[in-house]
């Protein structure tokens, strides 16, 4: 009988679920514009406390099945429109129908926003600037995530470095805040921390490392553009603080696309287009040399996907196949990505969500950069390339030709996945875990086969390179209202990311005709490297909230890392902010419109290299026998980088939401900044070490302002400007002596200098019809050391305007200038100290070229940078240049096709053009500023130390033209 008693209290307990969850009914209803009565389809549905929730279909309709009885309050969210709640009585098996008529919100200010917060916050509560940038809201059809970034975001600057396919931008937010670790900032996606630095350079392992095409890819293509919704920007420590010893640089969020319930609704996109470079060389010699080579580019994109699904689940899948050709022969990237988002909730208070992409890319470049055995050094060049032939020379061209059986080619295998389980065992007690592994295998393959031009014998390398990066994340919030006015959100977690590199190299010289293998070279060398960093911290965060308009966050996050010195323990970053919704007080004229005033302060780090910390060893061979040499005398006490930053800012809404503004201004001090000093040579190490003994300041101010001018239901007018400062100084160098970078672009520290500042050698008289006059040094030479300013942009402005015509027939435009910095033009230099500078040769006067003139003494017309740069022995390292330019970033037009198709309810053709148009600087002479070298190392590491950005030989970003069908059914 007992046990008979026991199985009877067992089926109860466990039919109490299925009892429960029969005594449900449904929730449906219409979602609109409140002013317009337009239907608002994607709006997110969410009931309050339960892991319940739906999209609004095409007519803005939805359905919520399986909803508890009793009384549920139902939240609507929709991109720029105000929150919406409403209450309703849930009865058994019945329907109950809710409407919903959202107004317009321009400031946001319940927008959830999960950068920078320990879990999900509403941006009325965050004291520092959040940017979000909303995918639907993107005109044009988008090639590339770096494109996508590319000036929209007030204070983030995305510059280019060659026009190669695959080649991927510099990122920098808020500018350098570090001279020898990495500015890039932290990227994650859909909250799995991924590869932020650029993949390895091409380049065998022995010889000259600019053997490569001068280009080198990002990571950050390898995201579908079409599968992002949402991008969320923080630029600074203030905000970054609980993301720890890494996140000194910024942080970037990428959200993509999730299923919605209801109807499969299928997405076609087919793009087809081609490049098209602006001539960016002399009139006689638009492309330098490479005119012969120089043709369209195609390029070609197919996207397919489709989201769905029903209470409790629901799917996001697509695939895209990429295909781009270059402006030159022999470049080409194809690539094909897959991606599944599916989400499901196994019970009601638990919401589980996984991602999983493959990205396959094939990248192939010609020889480029600064090569003697490259295409676009040699046509520069010209007669005094490697060849000897003139531009006129009959063998110029077929020469040049010999050397596109160069091959460099570079294959991209990449898995991104990642799990979230969100639990709520009460409506205000929730539990997120995530788990996320980034995956890049890649193999870069540099041939030049028997009987090539340049090495007769045959040389090629092979790389195989792996990265992997494993996240693991937890956190728990609990939100506790202590009285209707008064409430306070505590939030606790962990996070670990493991970052494991692995790169075996093969190399090998004088290979047999055919095709090529190492183990077929005469000459075999073999190389490893492996390289682990592990960083793992936890944090705390507590959100005050009183009346829902005065808030105030404390935060803490404590790191410990692999790569800190073993004398130094854990290292701990605190924060705090402030917003106050000013406009919601009772003494605020609703005439003002609405307002938030905000402030933070917080800490965020930068951890140095793996091995920065350790006494290391370099082995060598000495007459047959194992030897090795001392490399790196090692730091106990190395400690992270630590950048501390204010910020005080508002956003505004005014003129019944047609004029919003954003404005921030930031003053971030990097103290403990890694400098490399030099060592006591007693010691026996004679390389440099890093010692945390320097400081960099970086202030200035953001602006966001956009507003509707013009508004109606057949003709709109909006326009809107971004401007961003940037301001750095070297403020301490620690008893270190003031030093250059490494690299070709002339970065030095200085002492109350910008980081890093530009040097080189400097004509003082350059526009007077005089010989030259030149900076010197204290013992009375020519100064190679001779300041010009800044390598970054101290100011960046950027604008649109969207015009909207009767049919929906769209026209948007969006420009960005960049201005107030200096790049050295290492090209020129190049060619101008052997002779053959085609500005020489095309500078006329009376008949007799530059180069003429200056062999027979008759300088008179020539101004004293002319007679420089066409003297051999005086061109060296003049050609510097303000680098401010204006660039036309988008032309869209969009128009709306009512073709009637069967099941096609939504098509649109997109015809859009990018970097169509440039302005340079009257002083800049040749070429173009986003045109710059870029190098990268083993580990594929982008960091400063590379040194300054400097214009290479290879070829700037091209112009493009893409012409875009889309539909939906």
């Amino acid at each position: 009988m007992r046990y008979l008693k026991f199985t009877l209290i067992l089926v109860v307990l466990l039919s109490i679920p299925w009892i429960v969850q029969g005594q449900n009914g449904t929730v449906q209803g219409n979602v609109t514009d409140a002013r317009t009565g337009d239907a608002l389809p994607g709006a997110n549905i969410v009931v309050q406390g339960l892991s319940l929730g739906t999209a609004t279909g095409r007519n803005g309709d939805f359905t919520i099945d399986n909803v508890p009885m009793g009384t549920r309050r139902i939240e609507v969210r929709f991109i720029g429109y105000r929150l919406m709640i409403q209450e309703v009585m849930v009865s058994l098996d019945e329907t109950v129908t809710v409407n919903f008529q959202l107004e317009e919100d321009v400031l946001l200010l319940d927008e959830i926003v999960v950068t920078g917060t320990a879990g999900g916050a509403r941006k009325r509560e965050i004291g520092n600037s959040i940017a979000v940038l909303d995918i639907s809201k993107v005109q044009e059809p988008v090639g590339s995530v770096d494109n996508l970034l590319m000036g929209r975001v007030a204070g983030l600057n995305v510059q280019f470095a060659s026009g190669h396919p695959g080649s991927g931008g510099m990122i920098r937010l808020r500018g350098n805040n570090s001279v020898a670790m990495s500015n890039s900032p932290l990227i994650y996606i859909d909250g799995v921390r991924v590869r932020a630095d650029a993949y390895p350079k091409n380049v065998p392992p022995v010889g000259f490392s600019g053997r490569s095409s001068g280009a080198v890819t990002s990571p950050l293509n390898d995201i579908n553009p079409n599968d992002i919704e949402r991008v969320e920007v923080i630029k600074g420590a203030s905000a970054t603080t609980l993301y720890g010893t890494e996140a000194a640089g910024g942080v970037i969020q990428i959200f993509t696309k999730k299923g919605r319930a209801g109807q499969p609704n299928w997405t076609v996109q087919v793009d087809q287009g081609f490049d098209r470079m602006l001539e960016y060389g002399t009139n006689g010699r638009p492309f330098m040399g490479l005119d012969p080579f120089i043709d369209l580019g195609y390029r070609q994109k197919y996207s397919l996907s489709v989201g769905g699904g029903r209470a409790g689940m629901r799917y996001y899948v697509s695939g895209q196949f990429n295909d781009q050709q270059g402006v030159l022969p022999n470049s080409e990237q194809q690539q094909g990505q897959v991606r599944g988002n599916f989400g499901f909730s196994p019970r009601e208070n638990m919401q589980v969500n996984i991602t999983t992409s493959f990205t396959k890319s094939n990248v192939q470049n010609p020889p480029g950069g600064n090569n003697a055995h490259g295409l676009t050094l040699n046509a520069l060049r010209g007669r005094a390339s490697y060849f000897g032939d003139d531009w006129e020379s009959p063998d110029f061209q077929s020469n040049l030709e010999k050397l596109l059986e160069y091959e460099i080619t570079t294959e991209v295998d990449r898995v991104l996945t990642g799990a979230e389980i969100i639990f709520e065992p009460l409506s205000n007690f929730i539990h997120k875990f995530n788990v996320g592994f980034d995956r890049s295998a890649i193999e870069l393959r540099n041939i030049r086969r028997f009987g090539f031009v340049r090495a007769q014998d045959g040389i090629l390398s092979v790389e195989n390179w792996t990265g992997e990066t494993l996240t693991l994340e937890y956190s728990a919030s609990y939100d506790w209202r202590l009285s209707p006015d008064f409430r306070t959100n505590l939030t606790v977690g962990g996070q670990k990311v493991d970052n494991d590199v692995v790169s075996v190299l093969a190399y090998g010289e004088d290979v047999p005709p055919g095709e090529p293998t190492v183990s077929s070279a005469a000459i075999q060398l073999s190389r490893e490297f492996r390289e682990k960093v592990v960083n793992a911290g936890f944090f705390g965060q507590a959100l005050f909230d009183f009346k829902n308009k005065y808030f105030l966050t404390l935060g803490l996050r404590i790191d410990g890392n692999s790569a800190f010195g073993e004398d130094f323990g854990l290292e701990r970053y605190p924060k705090v902010s402030a917003a106050y919704v000013i406009s919601d007080e009772a003494f605020w004229p609703g005439s003002l419109g609405r307002v938030k005033l905000r402030g933070s302060w917080g800490q965020a780090g930068r951890a140095p290299g793996a091995f920065d910390a350790v006494r290391t060893w370099d082995p060598v061979g000495w007459g047959g026998q194992v030897a090795f040499e001392p490399e790196n005398v090692g730091n106990a006490a190395l400690a992270p980088e630590r950048t501390s930053e204010v910020e005080l800012g508002f956003e505004a809404a005014f003129l019944q939401e047609r004029v919003s503004v954003d404005f921030s201004w930031y003053n971030a001090t990097t103290s403990d900044a890694l400098f490399r000093v030099e060592q006591i040579p007693s010691l026996g190490f004679l390389n440099t070490q890093l010692e945390n003994v320097g400081e960099i300041n970086n202030r200035g101010v953001e602006l966001a302002v956009n507003a509707t001018l013009i508004e109606g239901r057949n003709f709109g007018l909006d326009i809107g400007a971004t401007l961003a400062t940037n301001f750095s100084k070297v403020k301490d160098l620690g008893g270190a002596s003031a030093f250059t970078l490494p690299g070709a672009g002339g970065g030095r520290i200085e002492l109350g200098r910008p980081a890093p500042g530009v040097v080189s050698q400097k004509i003082l008289n350059p526009d007077e019809f005089a010989d030259p006059i030149f900076a010197l040094d204290e013992a009375g030479n020519r100064d190679s050391r001779a300041f010009y300013g800044p390598n970054l942009p101290t100011e960046t402005i950027g604008a649109f305007i969207n015009l909207k015509l009767p049919k929906g027939i769209t026209l948007f435009a969006r420009g960005e200038y960049m201005g107030g910095h200096y790049i050295r033009d290492t090209a020129s230099s190049n060619v101008a100290r052997r002779g053959a500078f085609t500005f020489c040769d095309e500078l006329v006067i009376g008949g007799s070229n530059a180069y003429e003139l200056i062999a027979a003494g008759d300088v008179g017309g020539l101004t004293a940078f002319q007679r420089a740069a066409c003297t051999t022995s005086l061109a060296r390292g003049i050609f510097v240049y303000p680098a401010d330019f204006f660039k036309l970033r988008e032309l869209t037009l969009s128009v709306p096709l009512n073709l009637r198709f069967q099941g096609v309810h939504n098509m649109s053709l997109r015809i859009s053009g990018r970097n169509i148009f440039r302005w340079l600087n009257d002083d800049f002479l040749l070429f173009d500023p986003e045109m710059a070298g870029r190098r990268g190392g083993r580990t594929g590491a982008e960091v400063s130390r590379d040194g300054a950005r400097y214009i290479d030989e290879n070829i700037p970003a091209p112009s493009t033209w893409t012409f875009s069908l889309r539909f939906q059914f």
